[in-house]
């Protein structure tokens, strides 16, 4: 009888997000009888990981200091890491986001005989583009930490691949982030783009008013939805400014945005400047996006980078027509006229314009959201996804 693959998936982050989502669905869709999982992330997301993964599998929690410079002199952190990988002789180890590729990584140095992978979830342009949008407005004598963070994670990045067996980028976007900013070869990156059960979402052209009622909304309101974290990536700001002219063309629209994050008190600040509170609610983290995306008349999303956004994917799986920024992967999503809009990032104007387009044509939300759903159960099926991860890892 064949051995099982032994994989360790690490990952860390202060949110469940896309990334945490593709690292469940790649335990889960798994074949149990060929590999033989093990995670390591935080103890905030191990609680939630325990939550929402279908197997039990072994789930190790390591902590990691929230200062990058902290973090690498964190010599009990990396014992441990080193600790529980090598009890474990995995024979691979896939690392996701930075912080895993950096941490993990450095370890994995002295695990000679694991084959590694770095899931690259996103594409950050250049250290200055990120630094510059992420930081704008910081004082300094920080931003220059923070270059030299950047550099030293660079740099350290470039060593580690010495040991790294292969690059998997969730976009065509992000292989060439890794291939032209990160400086990696190219013959190490493999393409699998992101997907999802189209069996978890129901499809119908009749809307839920769930979310209409918990807001208590009149039957003739128009729901406009963004969900993902509210940092500065996910360009909220843009949808807060194209508001006061959807709101001119339906006086009864309300905007919900799903999920919390740093930038909550600066968004919740311009939408009271703005005037528009009576229309706007933050909803927080929720746990039952599927139900709240029923709700909506237009999904947007108006980023300024993007890898392979699971919440287009998600919502054209439940018919939901999106508005979205024409950036990176989002362009491998949608078809422009054709099953969504894109419109060029920052542009609140273009923004206001298509999804007021949208909302006054149920002709084309009905495209929309048929041509949508069909893309993605040919394109984006999360199961041919991790057959094609296993027989990565089944080849190394």
């Amino acid at each position: 009888m064949k051995n099982k693959i032994r994989v360790c998936f690490i990952i860390y982050a202060d949110e469940f997000a896309g990334a945490e989502k593709v690292v469940q669905d790649e335990i889960d869709y798994l074949n149990a009888g060929e590999f033989d999982t093990t995670l390591i992330t935080s103890p905030l997301q191990a609680v939630i990981f325990r939550e929402r993964l279908r197997k039990n599998i072994k789930i190790c929690e390591v902590t990691i200091k929230r200062s990058f410079l902290k973090s690498l002199i964190d010599f009990k952190m990396f014992i441990k890491l080193y600790q529980v990988l090598k009890a474990g002789s995995f024979d691979v180890v896939s690392l996701h986001n930075n912080e895993a590729a950096l941490y993990g990584g450095l370890v994995c140095l002295f695990l000679p005989h694991s084959k590694i992978f770095i899931t690259e979830h996103n594409n950050l342009a250049s250290p200055e583009i990120v630094m510059a949008e992420r930081y704008s407005g910081v004082h300094g004598h920080v931003l220059k930490k923070l270059h030299l963070g950047s550099k030293l994670t660079f740099l350290l990045r470039h060593i580690i691949n010495i040991r790294i067996n292969g690059y998997i980028a969730v976009s065509a976007a992000v292989k060439n982030y890794i291939i032209q900013s990160l400086k990696f070869p190219g013959q190490k990156v493999t393409v699998l783009n992101n997907g999802i059960n189209i069996d978890e979402f129901e499809y119908g052209f009749k809307k839920s008013r769930s979310l209409y009622q918990e807001l208590q909304l009149e039957a003739d309101s128009k729901l406009v939805g963004v969900v993902g974290r509210l940092s500065r990536q996910k360009g909220h700001i843009f949808l807060i400014e194209a508001a006061p002219r959807i709101i001119q063309s339906f006086p009864k629209v309300h905007f919900v945005f799903a999920g919390d994050g740093e930038e909550r008190v600066h968004l919740e600040q311009r939408i009271k400047e703005s005037g528009i509170e009576a229309h706007v609610t933050m909803l927080g983290f929720r746990k039952d996006v599927h139900e709240i995306l029923k709700n909506l008349d237009v999904m947007v999303l108006p980023s300024l980078w993007e890898g392979l956004p699971m919440t287009v994917l998600e919502c054209m799986a439940s018919g939901v027509p999106v508005v979205a920024s024409g950036v990176d992967g989002t362009l491998d999503i949608i078809d422009n006229g054709t099953d969504g809009f894109l419109v060029p990032p920052r542009d609140s104007a273009a923004l206001a314009d298509k999804i007021i387009a949208v909302l006054c044509d149920a002709d084309m939300q009905r495209r929309f959201s048929v041509l949508g759903r069909g893309k993605i159960i040919k394109k984006f099926d999360v199961k041919e996804r991790t057959r094609q991860l296993a027989a990565v890892f089944s080849a190394a």
